[in-house]
This record gives structure tokens, sequence and C-alpha cells, in this order.
């Protein structure tokens, strides 16, 4: 009888193992013969994003540390009306938080996004500061806020001189791009400016 039982537990584990070994062959299988496929498949459905880092072009200082020019970030507001128009609530939700705490006319963003109905990035303004986006990016904190979709903040940075025109002859000023012109800013404009980084990534 005990050897009886010990066949049979033989043949149980033998049959376990060989069914282990079936599965874990056939995971091989499709990660290696399939897998791209599938990869490619998945990428497929998937839409591509890419999202420049802007630099930050560095401070003009006198000799005692005193700053005469800077960059400072300003808020690039960004709408996703794909995204916004998925769901009705959400879109009610973003609308009013953007009436509420941007200033902005509800007439004015529904005719926005109504008329960009396919499109991932649609800026609304440029160059807010960040007083004024503060209060918005409070309210996306709260239970209320995290309703809102399809609304981002691209970075960017606006060049100010805190002494306005004084010794303007001697710093200069830049352009767009920031491109140096005349005075320092254009002397040492290689030096002062950096190089853009990039964010990659797919929306599903």
């Amino acid at each position: 009888l005990l050897r009886r039982m010990k066949i049979k537990l033989f043949w149980v584990y033998f049959l376990f193992l060989v069914g282990f070994l079936v599965v874990i062959g056939r995971l091989f299988y499709f990660s290696m013969e399939k897998g791209k496929d599938y990869e490619k498949r998945v990428l497929s459905q998937q839409k591509y994003s890419s999202v420049t880092i802007p630099y930050k072009r560095g401070d003009i200082v006198d000799r005692k540390g005193t700053v005469l020019a800077k960059s400072e970030r300003v808020y690039n507001l960004i709408l996703e009306p794909v995204n916004i128009l998925k769901d009705k609530k959400q879109r009610e939700a973003t609308v009013s938080a953007l009436v509420k705490y941007l200033g902005y006319e509800q007439s004015e963003l529904d005719q926005l996004i109504d008329s960009n109905s396919k499109s991932y990035y649609v800026i609304v303004e440029k160059e807010l500061e960040y007083d004024k986006v503060k209060p918005y990016k409070e309210y996306l904190e709260t239970k209320e806020g995290k309703k809102v979709t399809g609304v981002w903040f691209e970075e960017d940075y606006k060049r100010k001189y805190p002494y306005s025109t004084l010794a303007c002859h001697l710093i200069g000023f830049t352009s767009s791009g920031n491109v140096g012109n005349w005075g320092s800013e254009q002397d040492y404009s290689n030096t002062l400016n950096g190089v853009n980084g990039r964010r990659y990534g797919f929306l599903i």
C-alpha cells in the first residue's frame, strides 16, 4: 500500500513538473517570438508625445553680487481638448475651475475646446506668472480639483531687469529665443545660455 502511494505521488509530482515546464516554455516562446509583435500592437494604439524642457538663462550680476538681469519662471497654459471632451462632468469641472481661478470667460473656453476637439495641445495663454497660477494649482490638490482633466502648464522663462533701464547700455537685452543683444547679454550670450531638455511619453 505504501509503495502504491509513493508511485502515485511520483506521478503527481511528475505531471505537475511537466505542466510547469510547458507553461515556462510557452512564456519564453511568446517573449522571444511574439514579444516584438505585441509591443508594436500596443504602441500602435498610443500617441507619441514630446515636451521641451526649456533651460534657464544665467543671471548677470555686478562685482558685489547685485542681480542686474535674471530669468524668472513663467507658465504657458495648455489644454488637451481630446481628454477634456471624454467626460461631460470632467469637462464642466475643468471649465469651471479655469473660469473661477484664472478668470477666463466660459463661452471662450467652450469655443476653444469644441473647435480643437481632436487636439492634445492648445495654447490658451503664455507667460503667466506664478502668483496667478498658484490658486489654481492649489485647487487641483483638493478633492474637487481631482475632477479637472486635460489642463497643464508648460514651463518657460522670461528675462527681467530689476533696475529697469539703469545701465541698460552696458547690460543689453535679449530678444526671442534668448538671443543676446548689445552689452553683456550679447558678449556672454553663449555662456549664459544652456541646452533645452526633452521629456518623452505616450498618450494612450
